[in-house]
């Protein structure tokens, strides 16, 4: 399996890997048999070219060996990202090392192709998460203007800012205070209710009461009076029920992460293939997103 139809194979099933194509990649694991192949030797095999790859990609003069054309390795170099290049090589030696587990070879090969699909990035919903994450961040930079005109302006009435309104202004407060620890754990459980006169009004999450202590309280009151430039008092008040401090939006945010990296994986054309063929199940508490 060493020769130039081993390598053509190895090539097909890069190929594959690289479109995600994960019939086109079992037909041609399943087109192997008739040569009766050391999949151990396949997986060396394909992993070498996958280490070629990853040279063509870090170097721009690499040009390849006797072993694979310059111009193949360039048109694998293109088609497949530096990550999944990656993931492909380290599933491959993963694989082969756990051959000797599998019910028999040809099963523990086929399985080790089919995660490196299973596990591959989504890189569409990457794409769109850091598009909306852009959006998001362009959205809040426009608001906190808005925000600190809408503060003043209720100052100046003498009225007392919602905690709905001044929530995206407290937010971009928080992430701009000197705060660690324990410290910034109060602030960003709080909501702002108001600010004049010297005085910061703020509420805590009525579910983390424990964080309020007097030195982490001095500790948010230094840095406010930092960041606002004049001494300052900090009074707590009952939390609004429209209020979201900073941590609960972080949480939010996360949560939405992790139904979309669940729902990514219970389309994806790799775990269906593996319900399918071997019964797999997807555990949803196991399901992480990728940051």
């Amino acid at each position: 399996m060493l020769g130039t139809i081993a390598r053509d194979h190895v090539v097909q099933l890069a190929e594959h890997l690289a479109s995600a194509d994960a019939p086109a990649l079992m037909q041609a694991a399943r087109a192997l048999e008739e040569w009766a192949p050391d999949y151990a030797q396949v997986l060396d095999e394909l992993a070498a070219l996958l280490a070629r790859v990853a040279l063509r990609q870090s170097i721009a003069d690499f040009a390849g060996d006797e072993l694979y054309a310059p111009e193949l390795l360039t048109r694998l170099a293109e088609s497949i990202s530096r990550e999944d290049v990656q993931l492909f090589y380290q599933t491959a030696i993963l694989g082969r090392r756990d051959l000797a587990l599998a019910p028999d070879p040809r099963t523990g090969f086929e399985m080790t192709l089919l995660r490196m699909l299973a596990f591959r990035p989504e890189v569409q919903g990457s794409e769109a998460r850091a598009s909306h994450s852009a959006r998001a961040v362009a959205a809040a930079a426009a608001e906190a203007p808005r925000a600190a005109a809408r503060a003043v302006a209720i100052e100046r009435a003498g009225e007392a800012p919602s905690a709905s309104a001044d929530s995206s202004a407290w937010n971009a407060i928080v992430s701009q205070l000197d705060l660690t620890g324990a410290a910034r754990q109060l602030a960003s459980h709080c909501v702002l209710l108001g600010r004049e006169a010297g005085i910061v009004r703020l509420a805590l999450d009525p579910e983390r009461p424990f964080i309020r202590t007097a030195g982490q309280v001095e500790k948010l009151t230094q840095a406010l009076a930092r960041h606002f430039g004049e001494p300052v008092r900090i009074e707590f008040e009952s939390v609004a029920s429209d209020a979201v401090s900073p941590a609960r939006e972080e949480e939010r945010a996360s949560l939405a992460q992790l139904e979309a990296a669940r729902a990514s994986l219970e389309s994806d054309p790799g775990v269906k293939t593996l319900r399918e063929r071997f019964g797999a199940t997807l555990l949803p508490d196991s399901v992480r997103p990728i940051k």
